[in-house]
């Protein structure tokens, strides 16, 4: 039992010390009348947002008079049950007459904190309540409070609050003098490397600092919530997790890659962690991120026809995926492409786009292109739908050649199959490592292409080397050096359904010389 002293003590010290904060304003705009639930990763600024509505409200005339907060993370707390939350009101009734706003913060080291939050809506009470989204999970607040509460996701800094963060404010002229527009660009690298927690917008040590937060996350709000006992485990996982950006997250690969460094680990224990890291916010799916500002997610899925991942088309991703049908393509109409996507309004709107905005003979009600795909081409596309599986297996028997053969040829490399993706096998890049294969690519290229053999040197040449950018400072091979080596060394592989063995061979006899 919480003594009312110590209470008391609490509430008047939490006075001062949210009035001595400086805060960075957030663009986040208040109900009036709202009752909150701030969710989020740990550091991103929950806690500043309830200092920035008490500063507001303050500055509006309100008094503590009408206000308390309360931070539940007081070490004079420690041992606070649900049974001391109310005397919180019998202590602001003590000192004040008026009927308080309470500001709850980091409240779910309290346990059943959610019935006394949920009591206070009830009896009509504004509370703004923050907490670790690990204990506090958005769907645990959802289910507790049943809508008496808005839920807001709390992220950290954008650009422009990180800018203003550090004492930089921009104008319409700030882009064009070089002096502000050399800061906004030193100032973009610092965020774009270290990210916009507030507490370590201003600290040099930005790296150390977050370290402190991820292991903050990831041993306690993780491994200690969820009682795991393999942290090595845990903390492989997450690693190769990283290291996977821009690959498909199938769990049968992330398993198999976590697996091959010697951890025994399962599918579904897999599954659970990252379940585990989406709840404390280390891992925020695209769509968490169009929701907050109102997006919609499109995917490029040009080379991604009959691609699945667990089992589940690629193409359910996003509000729209969009697929090529070039002749280049695994599955083609000679030329042309589609739009996936899943609601009869987002079809209503693509079709008036795509024809001039015609709702009928003479109705237009939107401005709109002509992209119809004749009659010729969607006729190639119907029958080609016929053969498209048995001939992406047909490529599939190449790539498997292609792999036997060169498996042991040193200097070059290619991609194996993602364990649990259904490939179309648009593609088969090699790799040329010149000191090892005793030839560069081009060599090779040109000596393929003597044999009338036609490789593709993809990626090549680059953009950055074309005329029109490689006088800018960001072109210069030295800010790109993966993607230089990558176009220094890839040569797409002949590889088509109606290639024969002796065409295959063929390709396989001028690589291994």
């Amino acid at each position: 039992m919480i003594r009312r002293e110590i209470l008391k003590e609490v509430l008047l010290d939490n006075r001062n010390e949210v009035v001595k904060h400086q805060v960075i304003p957030r663009s986040f705009q208040f109900e009036e009348f709202g009752n909150y639930v701030f969710v989020g990763i740990r550091r991103a600024g929950k806690s500043f947002l309830l200092y920035q509505r008490i500063q507001e409200l303050l500055h509006s005339g309100h008094t503590w008079n009408e206000m308390l907060y309360v931070n539940f993370e007081d070490e004079r707390l420690i041992g606070m049950t649900t049974a001391d939350l109310n005397l919180i009101l019998e202590v602001h009734a003590e000192m004040s007459t008026d009927r308080p706003m309470l500001f709850l913060d980091e409240i779910q080291n309290i346990d059943g904190w959610d019935k006394f939050v949920r009591r206070l809506a009830d009896n009509k009470y504004r509370a703004y309540v923050t907490g670790s989204n690990a204990k506090m999970l958005s769907q645990d607040v959802a289910t507790t409070l049943g809508g008496r509460y808005i839920t807001v996701h709390v992220y950290p800094y954008d650009f422009k609050e990180f800018l203003y963060a550090n004492g930089v404010e921009v104008t319409e002229n700030s882009l064009f003098a070089t002096e502000s527009r050399a800061e906004i660009k030193r100032i973009f690298n610092d965020y774009f490397r270290s990210g916009g927690f507030p507490e370590g917008a201003s600290l040099a040590a930005k790296r150390d600092y977050l370290t402190s937060v991820y292991q903050k996350i990831y041993l306690g709000d993780i491994a200690a919530r969820h009682s795991i006992e393999n942290t090595f485990a845990l903390r492989i996982l997450f690693r190769k997790l990283a290291e996977s950006i821009k690959q498909p997250v199938s769990f049968t690969r992330i398993t198999n890659i976590v697996a091959s460094t010697g951890v025994k680990i399962s599918k579904n224990t897999v599954i659970n962690y990252m379940e585990y890291a989406k709840d404390a916010c280390l891992l925020i799916p695209i769509q968490n991120i169009a929701d907050k500002y109102g997006l919609k997610v499109i995917y490029d899925a040009a080379h991604a026809f009959g691609v699945k991942v667990d089992g589940e088309s690629i193409l359910n991703a996003g509000d729209i995926s969009t697929l090529s049908f070039h002749a280049t393509k695994t599955y083609n109409t000679i030329e042309g492409g589609a739009l996936i996507c899943h609601s009869t309004h987002m079809k209503q709107r693509i079709d008036y786009l795509k024809n001039f905005g015609f709702a009928d003979e003479t109705t237009i009600v939107a401005p709109g292109i002509n992209a119809k795909m004749d009659e010729i081409r969607a006729a190639y596309g119907i029958l080609n739908l016929k053969y498209i599986d048995a001939a992406i297996e047909s490529r599939h028997r190449v790539a498997l050649r292609y792999r036997e053969a060169l498996y042991d040829v040193e200097g070059i490399s290619f991609f194996e199959d993602i364990p649990g993706v259904r490939h179309n096998y648009s593609y088969f890049p090699i790799f040329v490592d010149a000191n090892k294969y005793g030839m560069s690519r081009d060599e090779l290229y040109f000596k393929m292409k003597a044999a009338n053999i036609l490789g593709r040197r993809y990626f090549y040449p680059l953009i950055s080397t074309f005329s029109t950018y490689r006088g800018l400072p960001s072109a210069s091979s030295a800010n790109l050096p993966v993607a230089t080596r990558m176009a220094q060394e890839v040569i797409c592989l002949p590889i088509h359904h109606e290639l024969s063995n002796d065409d295959v061979n063929h390709v396989i006899s001028i690589i291994c010389k």
